[in-house]
């Protein structure tokens, strides 16, 4: 496991998947707190590399009090990584595990995630990941920001061909129907407040106000 990488320390692992992993890590030059998102090498795919760029430049663009903001895009040897402010939030899913906020606390994320949005979409950006790991919240500033635009796309719409479910963007579970592909519909910014409004059901781990989510991710 790498525990550094250039002049950032690993602290902490935040996050793994097949494709990334997210650590809390130190500037050691500075003293600064800072979160590192790495290609996971352990399974390699070169596609992630153009999407890590992607994503660091479309933050890059974005960068306001809506999303998180990024400082660089480090490059050691062979490995990419983007390095982006720490302000002490945690996801919106972690956050429903360790807490139940009360009716006034959640409206005002809603609130502040639907800012978020505008903001995404007035930049003529469609996000097309809106789920509950990609809203960053601190609980004691009450400060919202979306994370992870790394499939995002730069048009007012789209057209999406249909596709296998295993080659599929986003989190199927909270993506919209025409975002699969299955329906002749082009996708806008409309996708991203339906897979918010698929976020907002949630009330408290592995409850849902319908008590089912509308695409289950095990289905095709």
């Amino acid at each position: 496991m790498i525990t550094s990488e250039g002049k950032y320390q690993m602290v902490e692992a935040v996050y793994s998947s097949r494709n990334t992993n997210v650590f809390k890590a130190l500037d050691t030059q500075t003293g600064q707190n800072v979160i590192l998102k790495t290609i996971n090498h352990d399974d390699y795919n070169p596609i992630n590399i153009p999407k890590l760029k992607n994503e660091y430049r479309l933050l890059e663009k974005l960068g306001s009090q809506y999303v998180v903001n990024v400082y660089e895009l480090l490059r050691v040897e062979d490995r990419f990584s983007i390095v982006m402010e720490d302000f002490g939030g945690i996801s919106l899913s972690e956050y429903m595990k360790s807490d139940s906020p009360g009716l006034v606390e959640l409206l005002d994320i809603a609130l502040k995630t639907t800012a978020c949005l505008d903001h995404i979409h007035r930049n003529a950006i469609i996000h097309k990941d809106i789920n509950p790991s990609n809203i960053v919240y601190n609980p004691d500033s009450g400060i919202i920001k979306i994370i992870d635009p790394g499939i995002a796309s730069e048009f007012s719409s789209e057209t999406i061909q249909a596709l296998n479910p295993n080659t599929l963007e986003g989190t199927l579970a909270y993506i919209s129907p025409e975002q699969t592909g299955r329906m002749n519909r082009t996708v806008d910014y409309r996708t991203d407040f339906y897979s918010f409004g698929v976020t907002g059901l949630i009330i408290k781990p592995s409850r849902l106000i319908c008590f089912a989510l509308p695409i289950k991710s095990s289905l095709p």
